[in-house]
């Protein structure tokens, strides 16, 4: 793997502006070198802007880290991008209930199911709907 890693890494290197940057970043994470890992994609993205699968991963490692909020916005980015990304909503759903947002994780995850009824997704809604009581204005 560290081979692998390392002629990513000078193809890389060598062309700064190529999609490479994924794929560096994937197995630099995966290999415990997620700092790097978040940085590279950072920098990636500033070129390519409109590269879902990297702002998905960025996404997915700050949900990692516990950082629901920033998370929320690279998965709303992607969503701009392609509102039928199976992904990002099913992210954006956990990032909005580990937020307490339960009301919009609920609506995330009905435009889910409109896209995917797996029973999954049908068992996330059904929970989360239990727990929600919708406030009242008068």
């Amino acid at each position: 793997m560290k081979r692998l890693i390392k002629k990513i890494e000078k193809y890389y290197k060598s062309k700064k502006d190529s999609l490479f940057f994924y794929p560096l970043a994937c197995l630099l994470y995966e290999n415990g070198a997620k700092e790097e890992a978040f940085d590279i994609l950072i920098e990636g993205i500033s070129k390519f802007p409109h590269y879902l699968l990297a702002l998905i991963k960025i996404a997915q490692i700050l949900m990692d880290e516990e950082k629901y909020e920033a998370a929320e916005s690279y998965l709303e980015t992607v969503l701009q991008i392609n509102n039928a990304n199976v992904l990002a909503l099913e992210l954006l759903a956990d990032a909005y209930e580990k937020q307490g947002k339960i009301e919009q994780a609920i609506q995330t995850l009905e435009k889910l199911l409109t896209l995917n009824p797996s029973p999954k997704i049908k068992s996330k809604l059904l929970s989360l709907a239990s727990l929600y009581t919708p406030s009242i204005e008068k």
